[in-house]
Formats: structure tokens, C-alpha cells, sequence
């Protein structure tokens, strides 16, 4: 009987030790999934501007911006379209700072005497999704040793886990930037691009409008034609924030 007892003993405890394993591979993943936060924004271009030899590629935000020039746009002169209603929106006027200084990143100056005349709209739509998630769910049995003809077993409880897998409901944020560069001469359009984004963790789309202008400035004027995803690690404070 006591051999019987070990063997079941044996099997019990290294069962509870294997669940106790992943309940803490589980928690580390979490752990240091919390511990850095990206961004992954879709970005699509089209252009008819000469690509430049010397291809910007820092994905990064960070509160101390530096200059990074290809020649082929340095001094070249842009302006923010303005209609007279959109002339008092706060927001948009912010959104306008985030652009115009990306744009003098890649070489361009802002002038009233522009060759190029810049105008863009933005959106931000919450959507409900689906998403698969795991879920511990506890079992808990009886262990006990020992025990003889005149002595009864020590018994004690104890818990095992196992993992459950349930499809929920989650509510996300699409936040979405288009932008147009028109040549002011000729007053055709000569680059556009759109940027996009979801969270379901930020849903404010000024905390998002960094990333998005980036995005669409990487490599600048881009792969005419071609889609690409862009990823940024979020910094410990917000890239709008003084």
C-alpha cells in the first residue's frame, strides 16, 4: 500500500509542479510584455517627387527631434492649406505643428511663399472585435499520505490549473491620417499618403497623430505604390507633451 501511495504521490506532485511552471511562464510573458509598448502604424504613398539617394530610416519618437536632410529638399518651401473654418480649430492647428515639423525634418522650410502647398484630414472610428484569450481554471483535489491498519492517511488539498481558451469581445480605436503635397505652381498633386493605426489601449487620436505624420515621413517621399507597416516603440512620456 505504501508503494502505492508513493507512485500516486509522485504522479501528483510533479503534475502540480508542471502546472506551477506555467502559471509563472505565463506570468514573466506578461510580465515583460507590459514592459515595452509598440506602435504598428499601415502606411500606403503615392508620388511623382524624385526619390532621394540618402533614405531616412529612424523610426523613432522621441522629445529632442534632430535634423535629418536629404539634399534633394533641402530649402525647398512648403505651406499648411487652411480654409477659413478650419482657421479656428484647435485641433487641427495642432496636427498642423506635428506635420510641419516632420516635414522640415526631411529638409523642407515653411514659407508663405511655398512651392508646395500641404492640406490633410484625420479620423478616429471605435470598432468592436473579436480576439481569442487563455483562462486558468482551477481543479482542486485531495493529496494524502501514509495511512496504515491503525493510523489513517494525512490528507490535504491542493489546486492544479488548466488552461481554457475563450473567444471575447474587445472594443479598439482606428485612428487614420491622409495627407497631399500639391505643387503650388502647377496646382496638381504631386505626393499622397495615408497612415493608420488601431489601439485598444490609446484612444485619443493626439497621442497618435505622432506616429502616424512619422510613419508617412520615413523614407520620404516613400515606394510609390506600396504598402509597408512602420513600428515604433513608445516612449515613457506622451511625444505631444512638453
Amino acid at each position: 500500500m505504501d508503494r502505492t501511495i508513493r507512485r500516486y504521490e509522485g504522479g501528483e506532485m510533479s503534475q502540480v509542479c508542471r502546472n506551477l511552471l506555467w502559471i509563472f511562464a505565463i506570468g514573466m510573458i506578461l510580465l515583460f510584455s507590459g514592459c515595452t509598448s509598440f506602435v504598428d502604424v499601415r502606411v500606403s504613398r503615392f508620388h511623382e517627387l524624385p526619390t532621394p539617394a540618402h533614405k531616412l530610416s529612424a523610426p523613432t519618437i522621441k522629445q529632442e527631434f534632430i535634423v535629418r536632410v536629404p539634399s534633394e529638399y533641402v530649402g525647398k518651401r512648403f505651406s499648411l492649406l487652411t480654409s477659413a473654418d478650419q482657421s479656428e480649430d484647435l485641433e487641427r492647428k495642432q496636427y498642423g505643428y506635428v506635420i510641419a515639423r516632420e516635414l522640415t525634418l526631411v529638409g523642407f522650410e515653411e514659407s508663405k511663399n511655398a512651392d508646395y502647398l500641404v492640406d490633410f484630414k484625420y479620423a478616429s472610428s471605435s470598432q468592436i472585435g473579436q480576439r481569442v484569450e487563455p483562462s486558468m481554471l482551477p481543479t482542486t483535489r485531495v493529496f494524502c499520505t501514509g495511512g496504515s491498519a491503525v493510523a489513517p492517511p494525512r490528507c490535504s488539498p491542493f489546486s492544479t490549473f488548466q488552461t481554457m481558451y475563450q473567444t471575447v469581445n474587445y472594443s479598439f480605436v482606428t485612428n487614420s491620417l491622409d495627407l497631399w503635397v500639391v505643387d503650388a505652381k502647377t496646382k496638381t498633386r504631386v505626393w499622397q499618403g495615408s497612415a493608420q493605426s488601431s489601439s485598444d489601449q490609446i484612444s485619443d487620436l493626439h497621442q497618435w497623430m505622432p506616429y502616424l505624420v512619422r510613419a508617412l515621413m520615413v523614407d520620404f517621399p516613400g515606394d510609390t505604390g506600396k504598402s509597408s507597416s512602420v513600428r515604433f516603440e513608445m516612449p515613457a512620456k506622451k511625444p505631444l507633451e512638453k
